[in-house]
């Protein structure tokens, strides 16, 4: 849309726990700059968890946020340094 290209994720229903997307970053041996940016909208007061994390036991998210959305569509940039 409007010459962006992107992955649109569509959860309609959760049962039990929660909806997960996975894709792989580079791995992280130093410092680094990253850039997260979605469009992103959700009804009754939906919350977003998101973060970067290593695979693998124990799991351990580098960086992490939690906006809470709304049912009108948000542009949310974040910038952070993983280590």
């Amino acid at each position: 849309e409007e010459g962006r290209k992107f992955l649109r994720v569509e959860v309609s229903k959760v049962e039990n726990g929660c909806a997960q997307f996975y894709a792989p970053l580079p791995a992280v041996d130093q410092p680094m700059k990253m850039r997260a940016s979605l469009s992103a909208r959700g009804g009754n007061a939906a919350q977003l968890d998101m973060g970067i994390r290593i695979a693998g036991a124990p799991y351990t998210y580098l960086w992490q946020t939690g906006p809470k959305l709304s049912g009108t569509w948000a542009e949310l940039t974040y910038e952070f340094e993983v280590q």
